[in-house]
């Protein structure tokens, strides 16, 4: 099952999706070289929108380009997604995510500073 993890208020959130075209009983997505997707719909728009807060934001899942701001020169917040298995706890999956993030950080200062 994937989660998804706040930019702004940290919350956790398992990803479903509930229909695009044609609304459909919630599935859980899967990761896939493209991003996440439906098992019903395919790829699923790279958009978030927090539960608890309401702050729309980007997915940024492990594997896959980041996507670009709509303006350029504009700030976007991205959502970390991890893969966890069903019902895990809230700190195993801060776990992940703290370990996803710190890798992502470090990868994108490499890239930055070609190391």
């Amino acid at each position: 099952m994937l989660y998804a993890s706040c930019a702004a208020c940290r919350g956790i959130q398992p990803l479903y999706c509930s229909g695009n075209f044609m609304p459909h009983m919630p599935m859980e997505v899967v990761p896939t070289p493209m991003g996440a997707a439906c098992p019903n719909c395919g790829v699923i728009p790279q958009v978030f929108m927090c539960g608890f807060c309401g702050t729309p934001q980007y997915l940024l899942l492990p594997g896959v380009s980041t996507p670009t701001p709509a303006f350029a020169g504009s700030s976007q917040s991205y959502a970390a997604v991890v893969q966890a298995p069903a019902g895990a706890s809230k700190s195993v999956v801060m776990d992940l995510v703290k370990e996803f993030v710190g890798g992502a950080g470090q990868a994108a200062g490499n890239a930055m500073f070609g190391q």
